[in-house]
């Protein structure tokens, strides 16, 4: 069973020349390459959610036969894997200021100073420097103001372990640019304003030093 929104990505990975997988009964996504990054779109079902689907109509007086179809909550996430610098974490998402006293994890909902973005939406960073640094770029907040329900962050500490000819490991930590909303996105034009931003994202971290100039060598999925 595919659901609403799964030929729209089939099309687009096609516009923008990225791979379409298909890993399971309610599970899809897109991979796209840009440089040697990896982005990733695909589907996630929401935790302990399904919903009711009528699939048969049924007359009023036969209502004890009434067909229903449990089938899970989806919603649409994205991740870019890259090597950080600095210990540099964000959260950006729609909503009204939580006040300049307000904490999470050590991190202040902060104001970047710029009047259309502060008043816009709610920045939970723990580098204030940084995230002004990489928000004095109006193609990022352009595509942020385009994007609509905008849940952006940075996920951290991933682990890859390396072991070379003679035995020896190394390890070393990725992050993940992240954003996820609660629903199936399949509008081209806001799939589009995503994969850009994380583009521009990228690019941009990678000037103000916040991130590695090389990708983590990694496979996210088989799209092949």
């Amino acid at each position: 069973m595919y659901f609403e929104g799964k030929y729209d990505w089939i099309d687009f990975a096609k516009y923008i020349g990225a791979n379409f997988f298909h890993l399971g009964e309610y599970s899809y996504g897109i991979l796209y390459k840009h440089y040697d990054w990896q982005i990733m779109m695909d589907t996630f079902r929401k935790p302990d959610s399904i919903w009711k689907a009528l699939i048969s109509s049924q007359d009023e007086d036969d209502k004890a036969n009434t067909n229903w179809m449990e089938t899970p909550i989806l919603g649409t996430q994205v991740c870019m894997p890259f090597i950080p610098k600095k210990e540099f974490e964000f959260h950006i998402y729609e909503g009204k200021r939580l006040g300049p006293l307000s904490k999470l994890k050590g991190k202040k909902d902060r104001i970047i100073g710029d009047e259309k973005f502060d008043a816009n939406y709610i920045v939970i960073v723990n580098d204030t420097t940084l995230i002004k640094e990489l928000l004095n770029n109006d193609k990022i907040k352009e595509l942020c103001y385009k994007i609509i329900g905008l849940n952006l962050k940075i996920k951290q500490n991933y682990l890859i372990e390396e072991v070379d000819v003679n035995g020896n490991i190394t390890h070393y930590y990725f992050n993940n640019l992240y954003f996820e909303t609660d629903h199936i996105i399949s509008d081209f034009n806001q799939l589009f304003y995503i994969f850009k931003l994380f583009t521009c994202l990228i690019d941009q971290m990678v000037s103000i030093g916040a991130a590695e100039a090389i990708a983590p060598d990694i496979t996210l999925v088989d799209a092949s």
